[in-house]
């Protein structure tokens, strides 16, 4: 979930006035004005933000930051836990940061003249399949590589990898003065 909360904190801050405008949203779902989201509250409204996140990965941030009594109702995610954890988003491995899923992006899109965006409509098992195999030091197979990736790249609500914004987002490396 680390990789994820990364991942929505990058979507957000590349965002003009990025702060201000999921403070807002969070207000809009917040029905009671308590200040408290339960976790079907927060799933609409991280939803609502369009981070690139799929309803699997939406439901697990939400269940994340819940805690464990979400289930039971008596969960929810307060704005200030949702910023905290947004402020703090670190990869456990930071070989396996942003950094490392932009180079690996990369290579990838150096395969087609219109980056990420021409594999729109392919799956990406297969696109993915055409990674070279992850050098000796990472430690890892090419399947393992292929799962680091995808928990990096923007999806669809269905979890398709959504081609286009993973272009988007590559992109952003590759123009410090954004970053």
């Amino acid at each position: 979930s680390q990789v994820l909360l990364a991942r929505a904190r990058s979507a957000l801050l590349r965002r003009p006035r990025a702060r201000g405008n999921w403070v807002q949203a969070f207000a809009r779902y917040d029905v009671s004005g308590a200040g408290l989201l339960g976790c079907r509250q927060f799933e609409a409204f991280l939803e609502s933000l369009h981070l690139g996140l799929s309803h699997a990965e939406v439901r697990l941030v939400a269940e994340t930051l819940a805690g464990p009594r979400a289930g039971a109702g008596s969960g929810g995610v307060s704005l200030g836990a949702f910023s905290e954890a947004i402020t703090h988003a670190v990869p456990s491995d930071q070989k396996f940061g942003e950094q490392w899923a932009f180079d690996v992006a990369g290579a990838l899109a150096g395969k087609t003249l219109d980056g990420l965006g021409a594999f729109k409509g392919r799956d990406h098992r297969e696109v993915l399949s055409s990674l070279p195999p992850p050098p000796a030091e990472l430690g890892m197979s090419a399947a393992g590589l292929v799962e680091r990736l995808l928990l990096w790249l923007p999806k669809t609500p269905d979890g398709d990898v959504d081609w286009p914004s993973a272009e988007e987002w590559r992109a952003t490396a590759l123009e410090p003065w954004r970053r």
